[in-house]
């Protein structure tokens, strides 16, 4: 008999998010939380089988036969940890057994060879537009260094841009 976590049917987030694939990883970006997440091969291939209809160990077949990695559950519900964090998915789901697995659990349960095919997912908040500014405003504290200061006028009186 299933129990619940077995039939578990995770469900990818559609809305608010922009994807595209790059060098063999999935890149997404959250406009609602302003957030990138590169998501590996596996995380990815793992993240596009969340369809609200397929249960983990067939996302596991799925994962498996897309890219003969040999992943087994663990590394799943690693993943499906890792993107329920991210809010890539519409809600977080409980481990069978209601314990989470760390990394370092999963590597030393699939073996260090295997470690590479473990999903990985590396989150950064995108700066607001004043961090990503590559000058300094009027006022703000800055130290000149030759001509060019990183005052946005280029100049830098007493350690502040005028």
């Amino acid at each position: 008999m299933e129990n619940a976590a077995q039939r578990a049917l995770p469900r990818a987030r559609e809305k608010g998010l922009v994807t595209c694939e790059v060098a063999g990883e999935l890149l997404v970006y959250d406009l609602e939380r302003h957030k990138a997440h590169c998501l590996n091969l596996t995380a990815g291939l793992v993240w596009r089988q969340c369809d609200g209809r397929t249960a983990v160990p067939e996302i596991t077949r799925a994962v498996n036969v897309a890219s003969a990695l040999g992943i087994n559950d663990d590394a799943v519900w690693f993943a499906l940890e890792q993107l329920g964090r991210a809010h890539l998915i519409d809600k977080t789901f409980e481990r069978r057994d209601s314990r989470k697995l760390t990394r370092r659990e999963l590597i030393n349960r699939a073996g260090i060879a295997a470690a590479a095919a473990l999903p990985l997912i590396t989150s950064i908040m995108a700066p607001s537009a004043v961090e990503a500014a590559s000058c300094l405003p009027p006022n703000a504290g800055c130290s000149p260094t030759g001509p060019n200061s990183s005052c946005c006028n280029g100049i830098c009186i007493a350690g502040l841009c005028n």
